[in-house]
Order: C-alpha cells, then sequence, then structure tokens
C-alpha cells in the first residue's frame, strides 16, 4: 500500500504544486505558524519547512499525521481560533485522499 501512495502521490504532484499555493500554505500560515514555525517548533513540528508539493511528498508519513490530526479536529488545539468547516474541508484536508 505504501508503494502505491508514493506513486499516487508523485503522479498527482502537479496538482499539488497548484494546490499548495492556493490552498495548503495559506491555511498553515493562518492556523498552524503562531506554533508550528522554523522559530517555534511547537511539538517539534515545524509546517514552513513545507515550502512546495516537493516538501510534502518527502515526507507523506509526516503530513497524513498532521491531515489526520486536523480531521480529528485535534489541531489546532481547542484554546486556539479554529478554522470554519470550509476552510478545514477545502484544499488542505482533501489532500490526503488525492494522493491515496
Amino acid at each position: 500500500m505504501k508503494k502505491m501512495y508514493w506513486l499516487l502521490l508523485f503522479v498527482t504532484l502537479p496538482a499539488y504544486s497548484a494546490d499548495f499555493a492556493k490552498s495548503i500554505q495559506p491555511f498553515f500560515a493562518k492556523n498552524c505558524y503562531s506554533c508550528h514555525s522554523a522559530k517555534l517548533k511547537t511539538g517539534g513540528l515545524n509546517l514552513e519547512a513545507y515550502v512546495n508539493a516537493a516538501s510534502i511528498a518527502q515526507e507523506p508519513e509526516s503530513f497524513e499525521k498532521i491531515l489526520q490530526r486536523l480531521k480529528a479536529g485535534e489541531m489546532p488545539p481547542k484554546t486556539m481560533p479554529r478554522p470554519d468547516a470550509e476552510a478545514q474541508n477545502s484544499g488542505l484536508t482533501t489532500q490526503g485522499s488525492k494522493s491515496r
């Protein structure tokens, strides 16, 4: 299954590139960078390191964990402003399904 995951991820990389610039990076900037930046790295996570679709492809397991935590409502923490359902269900959380 993991081999298929990688194959599909690289086949869909051009779509990820457009989605990254239009949805993923802006979502991270608005909802995540305040804790998960290069400077803070809360939980050891620096989301600023994801600069394009290729950087996501280099760490698919990490990105999948991020998607799972968002979908489960674990992130952002309940004490922080949370994205509305439309923002969360737009580009970012659908990326995992594109790569499967």
